[in-house]
């Protein structure tokens, strides 16, 4: 039998169907769910089933709705999960205050909120977001028009912001062109009052620190995951590209290899659809900061090492090129 790698917390009575529809949906594609009464044996225990099955997931998700304050056997299933240090994901469907017993628990745990009256299009948000908890890719596929809407963000429409489920933060959204256009007036500023050479030694600092801090929240996330510590270098960098190919520069691929036995490293880092690669002459070519980032990222996921990435095949040089890549090293 499959094993059922996410355990549903749901008031049963008031929320039984709800958590039908997000079980049947995300079952559809591929995350095997475990969820009561439907996966507990006839004559077992229920109480002891339901241990179990906890113990045995990798995910908690918790389906979050007022209803979800009156039942004792939600408490008792988080603090299990707690005790036993599995990731809880809270999937908000009902706008709700819970209770101060229930907050203790899951205050600073993430959220995907669905909250403009249809949950229903928050699945696969919901499902993006289960697949990096548990490290699966998803599947190639042809997606609809519809479901490309959504990434691992939520948009609020009623506020016209976009959050981040991991911790609850607002993302601004800019225009391609508009964040080209900040980033080339910031350094023709930068360089018609010194130089070129601090400018592009400012935008590789500035992306190195953004890269530094992206890198250590997508760590964090990422040890939430029991067997983090058994992650492969390649694996930690595997999924870097996957976030950031989502909702980060560009579509990010690597093949990098990293050889612990001789202590080396090397590889090729690939960039496609990088906005800040505009060939219009009216902007200043910014790949410094591009590089800085990516070198801080991999710093982080390395082991706080000193790695250097070296440009192999540029857009700006090769005219028909669309795909920055880089050389990978330690220094």
């Amino acid at each position: 039998m499959d094993k059922k790698r996410i355990f549903v917390s749901h008031a049963r009575t008031a929320d039984g169907e709800k958590a039908d529809e997000i079980v049947a949906y995300l079952e559809a594609h591929g995350l095997k769910c475990f969820i009561a009464p439907r996966d507990i044996p006839g004559g077992k225990p229920y109480a002891s089933e339901l241990v179990s099955a906890i113990k045995e997931a990798e995910v908690v998700l918790l389906i979050g709705t007022p209803a979800v304050n009156e039942s004792e056997h939600i408490l008792n299933e988080i603090e299990i999960a707690i005790n036993n240090k599995k990731t809880i994901l809270h999937f908000v469907v009902q706008d709700y205050v819970p209770s101060d017993d229930l907050v203790y628990y899951i205050s600073r745990k993430q959220k995907v909120i669905a909250l403009d009256g249809d949950y229903k299009k928050f699945l696969p948000t919901l499902e993006n977001e289960l697949r990096l908890l548990l490290g699966i890719p998803k599947e190639a596929e042809s997606a609809s028009a519809d479901a490309n809407k959504y990434t691992v963000f939520q948009y609020l429409s009623d506020r016209g912001i976009m959050i981040n489920p991991a911790d609850q933060h607002r993302n601004v959204s800019f225009r391609s062109d508009t964040f080209v256009t900040m980033f080339s007036q910031i350094y023709d500023s930068v360089a018609d009052a010194t130089d070129e050479a601090r400018a592009e030694r400012i935008f590789y600092e500035s992306g190195h620190e953004c890269g530094h801090n992206f890198g250590r929240r997508l760590e964090s996330t990422m040890e939430e995951k029991s067997e983090y510590r058994q992650y492969t270098p390649e694996e930690k960098i595997a999924r870097w590209c996957e976030f950031d190919s989502t909702v980060g520069w560009g579509k990010f691929s690597s093949d990098i290899k990293v050889d612990r036995e001789e202590g080396t490293l090397s590889g090729k880092l690939s960039i496609s659809e990088c906005f800040l690669l505009d060939r219009s002459p009216a902007h200043r070519h910014v790949c410094a900061f591009i590089r800085g980032y990516c070198e801080a990222v991999l710093e982080v996921l390395l082991g706080d090492v000193e790695v250097e990435l070296a440009c192999s095949s540029c857009p700006y040089v090769k005219k028909f090129k669309n795909v920055c890549e880089f050389e990978v090293n330690l220094k």
